[in-house]
């Protein structure tokens, strides 16, 4: 079964400016938002109706911030995720390997564009698609 178009998405950004226009892209693009902080992530989500995860690794070390997204893994199994920090490299050269140390499914080095991040959500809505058993 295909993923549909239009994706349940949530946002866990503390800066209210940059998760309004995190938000404001990804429903242009035309999906679901729900925007949290990290202090009220879990506040009336419901973990399977996510499909895709945007997080704020805010924290400067890697091990800090791969558990900040497997605390969320936890809440949120079935959904992909995107970590965006300040911290990571602007230029895509190792994303991969960031992503795959830090337990997501890709990164964005901030600043980024909102093409950039619609590229990288059908990316990921690609990836799901393919993995998904054929009926």
């Amino acid at each position: 079964m295909a993923l549909p178009n239009r994706l349940n998405i949530l946002v866990v950004e503390d800066d209210p400016s940059i998760r309004e226009l995190i938000a404001m892209s990804l429903r242009d693009a035309g999906h679901h938002v729900i925007e949290r902080t990290a202090l009220n992530v879990k506040d009336s989500v419901d973990g399977r109706a996510v499909s895709l995860v945007v997080v704020d690794c805010n924290l400067p070390g890697k091990a800090a911030s791969r558990a900040q997204i497997g605390r969320l893994r936890a809440q949120f199994p079935f959904a992909s995720f995107i970590a965006i920090s300040g911290y990571f490299p602007a230029h895509a050269a190792g994303h991969l390997q960031l992503a795959d140390m830090l337990g997501a499914d890709g990164v964005l080095g901030k600043p980024f564009t909102s093409d950039a991040l619609a590229a990288l959500v059908a990316a990921l809505v690609t990836v799901r698609q393919a993995q998904q058993p054929q009926r």
